[in-house]
Parts: structure tokens; sequence; C-alpha cells
């Protein structure tokens, strides 16, 4: 989406003028390739939280013309689909789904924790998900997962 700037808004600016009420077709360029768009809105403000709200991940199983994505991340009320960028070999949002994610994945995993961090950093300072009944401590247990984290900076 462009503002007539030409300016793309970023993701938390066009859910701030979806929220707000105050995007209209007349200010920006909005394109609605099918009849999903309505769907979408009614679960955008759970995913915009996304990182404290999916505790389950798998892959896509419902392919279609429609709708292509690879990942899917989300629980029984909201999903987020992913698509993987080669050049920066990591996954990113593509589509917001409001489905059970248990009804559009063949095998899921759950997710024990979501760490999270800026971009321009290296380790991860966050934890914004963290499994019910399951500690910090258990995370630390894996050696992979610790060179990633910087423990000192760590805030739940």
């Amino acid at each position: 989406m462009r503002k007539k700037s030409g300016r793309k808004l970023n993701a938390y600016e066009f859910y701030d003028l979806l929220k707000n009420v105050t995007i209209t077709v007349d200010k920006y360029e909005l394109k609605i390739k099918d009849m999903t768009t309505d769907l979408k809105l009614q679960v955008l403000p759970q995913l915009m939280e996304i990182d404290k709200m999916a505790n389950m991940i798998g892959d896509f199983s419902e392919h279609n013309i429609f709708l292509q994505t690879e990942k899917i991340a989300g629980n029984v009320n909201a999903c987020m689909g992913f698509v993987k960028d080669e050049k920066k070999k990591l996954y990113l949002p593509n589509t917001a789904l409001n489905k059970d994610i248990r009804d559009i994945t063949k095998e899921r995993s759950k997710i024990i924790a979501i760490l999270k961090k800026d971009v321009n950093e290296n380790l991860y300072k966050n934890i914004t998900y963290l499994k019910k009944n399951y500690r910090i401590e258990n995370l630390l247990e894996n050696d992979d997962i610790n060179k990633r984290i910087d423990i000192k900076s760590m805030r739940e």
C-alpha cells in the first residue's frame, strides 16, 4: 500500500489507519484481490501481536490459486502465513487468516518460546512468548539457542 506521496506504509502505519477508521479508497491505493479482506481485518488486531499470541507453527497444506504461503503461525483463532525470502534467508509474512491453524496444517508443532530483537541486533533480548509451565532455564540448555540470546539484557 502506498500513500499518495508514493511512500509505502509500513504494517504498523497501515494498522493504525485501519484501527482509527481513517483509511479511504480515495486517500490510498487499496487493492482487493478477493472476498477475504473482511476476514483478514477481523483478525488483524490479534496478528499485530503475533509474537505474543502464536502457540503453534506448521506447513501450510491448502495451497490454491488465491493463497500461496509456506509456513503458518498462530492459534485456533487467527494465523499468519509466511514465505521464505531467499536473499535474506528468513520468512516474511504474506497473509493473515481468520482460521484455526489446525484446519490448514497437516502437522504442526507447539511453540515453546518466541524471542524478539531489532533487525540490526545480533542477539535476542526479549522473550515475548513462553509456553505455559516452561522456564527460561529450559531454553538455555540448548547450546544453539543459548548462543543467540543476550541473557544479561533479557526481558520477559
